[in-house]
């Protein structure tokens, strides 16, 4: 079979379609994930997706038709899918096309509801029963806003007041938000009673929870899908469409080695990179939001203290779901609410929390981006500096011993100090560990408001951090020189910030940094410029990377293994000598040093050991290259 890696087959598919489109390669990416990659797996071999070129030949006429779709203008896209909808379901059609005419259905709403029908509706509507309708109802919710969903309940009412059909109930869709005890966010002693259970690991060990997740795969992915809620707020439609993690070894091993307590803290969070890369490889868009150009790719941050719990989970579940001989294009992620499920799958104590209410994702997003207490932008005062984010509380708990009294207690005492004393150095210190920021100025200046020195690596140091990345002595000596020369400049920068501005500035500005606020141009890093509210000063930019004010982060290290294998990729291919010179220019004076630049400060944040695991997903995302 012709297996390419899938970057070539993307190539070949847009030079064959001749398709401009500036984002064609996220887009595309996109267009697989949403649809489940069409039943057929990629495989991932050396950092890379590989896939079956041939089992796609079916796929290229889809491929082709999206991407026509999205070339053209909007009310030429509009006309392409009414006479798609016609050709699949021409009855349907005819059926919205009079019901279009009988009331005033505003424009943008009738493309929607045009969309949604032509991609979920698999037959003509009055041969639909009403459990087809009700599960069709119930993705209505998920996948558009409730006035298109409206529309579409109000067209099947009109449809059955006209026709004879299958289905005999009338259907509404309800206020998202009824009353505030059923759909606002879960109170906060129900948040940390659940947060006690899933994440505290005195709990866990005593009641030996990873060894029952080993043992059932019921237990492992209900435990899974509710934890995911205390780092992410991601809808239901977009959390079971978190890409499946790499095992590096046999699954029954590994849930033997869970079992006998033996699974390794570097395994678990090699599984959790696999899943971050995968999502830096192939960007998703929310489901429901997808089709507006300005909505953001959807994020995944682990804190870095939940890192090997949330691995561990995912490396269970991920065995589990090979051993049971399911198909990779299912997801990974099981939907699990139902009071029943949950006591069955994880016992009384767990479920009794969802006796009177099955278990609702949207309460539990509210609380998470209500930062659990109402500490967020749209409660607090204005001018409040302190809006932490939710999955500071996940990184609590996991550093948590005793029990759920103690921890409550504690957790109460945590926020309430913090809210009203202040941001703190230590809290802000804490912040960037758990974003995982991985840059020489945020460390200098936290040392600096703190009133220590910053100690820098000898060189005989760094040279043995860059080492990791198999350079040649030659290439060492040029990126340590960059690296240093980078170091003086950010030393600069930090020195003159501490001179020229007040301390409670620079700790708020690296609170903005650890609470992800310093949006730079590029979704894997953050930006020194934004941290302090101003805008780039550097307009044509569109690039981040070896910027002066770009703060580095663990995310980071993906971007700039791709970038390696990119530049690598060209280098080998080039022709001419110039353009050889260029490429090897640009990983010598420009990547290396910036891979260097984090292994550094992962090595004086997180320790010698962290640098190394980072140094050995660099080489494994490289390998191969030299």
């Amino acid at each position: 079979m012709p297996v390419i890696e899938f970057k070539e087959f993307a190539v070949e598919v847009r030079k064959m379609y001749q398709i401009p489109k500036e984002n064609y390669f996220d887009e595309l990416a996109a267009f697989f994930a949403d649809n489940d990659w069409f039943g057929i797996n990629p495989e991932w071999k050396d950092g890379k997706m590989y896939i079956d070129s041939d089992a796609f030949a079916d796929v290229l006429p889809a491929i082709k038709q999206h991407f026509d779709i999205a070339s053209l203008r909007e009310d030429e896209q509009n006309a392409m899918v009414e006479q798609l909808l016609a050709g699949k379901a021409e009855k349907t059609f005819d059926k919205l096309i009079c019901f279009y005419k009988t009331f005033d259905i505003p424009e943008e709403t009738r493309r929607q509801l045009n969309e949604f029908i032509l991609k979920h509706l698999k037959t003509d509507i009055c041969l639909v029963t009403d459990a087809g309708l009700k599960e069709l109802v119930s993705v209505a919710c998920e996948d558009i806003p409730k006035y298109v969903g409206d529309a579409f309940t109000m067209f099947l009412a009109w449809v059955k007041e006209h026709y004879k059909v299958c289905y005999a109930n009338d259907y509404m869709l309800t206020n998202r938000i009824s009353r505030e005890d059923e759909n606002g966010a879960y109170e906060q002693e129900d948040y940390l009673q659940l947060l006690y259970y899933l994440y505290c690991p005195s709990y866990i060990e005593d009641n030996h929870m990873y060894q029952k997740a080993a043992l059932s795969k019921n237990y492992a992915d209900t435990w899974l899908y509710l934890a995911l809620h205390f780092i992410c707020a991601l809808r239901d439609t977009d959390i079971v469409r978190i890409p499946h993690p790499r095992l590096e070894r046999d699954p029954k091993d590994i849930l033997m080695d869970i079992k006998k307590g033996c699974f390794s803290d570097k395994e678990a969070v090699k599984v959790i990179y696999s899943i971050i890369y995968s999502l830096r490889y192939s960007p998703m868009k929310p489901n429901k939001t997808k089709r507006y150009s300005s909505v953001p790719y959807l994020r995944f941050d682990i804190p870095k203290s939940c890192e090997v719990h949330i691995g561990t989970l995912f490396a269970i579940a991920e065995a589990h779901h090979l051993v049971s001989g399911i198909s990779y294009s299912e997801p990974l992620i099981r939907v699990i609410k139902s009071f029943h499920d949950i006591s069955k799958n994880m016992g009384d104590e767990i479920g009794m929390l969802f006796i009177e209410s099955d278990f609702k994702a949207r309460r539990m997003n509210k609380a998470y981006m209500q930062s659990v207490f109402e500490l967020t932008d749209t409660i607090s005062q204005e001018g409040d500096e302190f809006n932490t984010k939710g999955y500071m509380m996940a990184a609590f708990a996991r550093s948590h011993k005793g029990t759920f009294g103690e921890f409550a207690h504690t957790t109460y005492t945590y926020l309430k100090d913090a809210n009203f004393n202040g941001l703190t150095p230590e809290f802000v210190a804490r912040e960037l560990f758990e974003r995982g920021v991985l840059s020489f100025i945020p460390s200098m200046l936290l040392k600096m408001i703190t009133g220590g020195g910053y100690n820098r690596l000898t060189v005989q140091n760094q040279t043995r951090l860059i080492k990791e990345l198999g350079m040649s002595p030659g290439e060492i000596e040029t990126a340590v020189k960059v690296s240093d020369s980078a170091f003086r400049k950010s030393a600069e920068t930090a020195a003159d910030i501490y001179r020229n501005t007040d301390r409670e500035t620079v700790i708020n500005v690296l609170h903005r940094m650890g609470n992800g606020e310093a949006v730079s141009k590029m979704r894997e890093c953050g930006c020194l410029y934004s941290a302090f509210g101003k805008l780039c000063p550097y307009d044509d930019n569109h690039n981040c990377m070896n910027c002066d004010y770009e703060i580095s982060s663990k995310s980071t290290i993906f971007l700039m293994a791709s970038e390696f294998n990119r530049l690598n990729g060209l280098y080998k291919s080039a022709e001419s000598l110039n353009e050889k010179e260029k490429c090897k220019s640009m990983i010598v004076n420009i990547v290396m040093p910036a891979m260097n630049e984090i292994l550094t400060c992962a090595g004086e944040t997180y320790g010698s050991e962290a640098a190394q695991m980072l140094g050995e997903i660099i080489k494994e995302s490289t390998a191969g290259e030299d």
